[in-house]
């Protein structure tokens, strides 16, 4: 089995998976770049984790959670159909 470790460059926290790292790089440039545009050299890129990350500020929005929709049982498709039916029947 391989195990892949993912390091933090800065605390040296490390785990096995990459959900709470992320690479942060500072991009210069001599112009403001078009929005659409976001070719920028990277000059030095490293690998944070989320601790490391919040300490100087980086703040990430909330994560997005999907409102829960209850999965329609086999009842709610048959009163679906009848109610189709009864719709449709009235109006011949």
């Amino acid at each position: 089995m391989i195990v892949t470790t993912y390091t933090c460059d800065r605390c040296k926290h490390t785990q096995t998976t990459n959900l709470q790292m992320w690479y942060v790089s500072v991009c210069v440039t001599d112009r403001p770049l078009q929005p659409r545009y976001t070719a920028a050299t990277r000059v030095h890129e490293v690998l944070w984790c989320r601790d490391c990350v919040s300490v100087v500020g980086i703040t990430f929005p909330p994560p997005v959670v999907p409102p829960d929709t209850p999965k329609p049982t086999f009842e709610d498709f048959i009163r679906e159909i009848m109610r189709d039916e009864i719709a449709n029947a009235s109006e011949r």
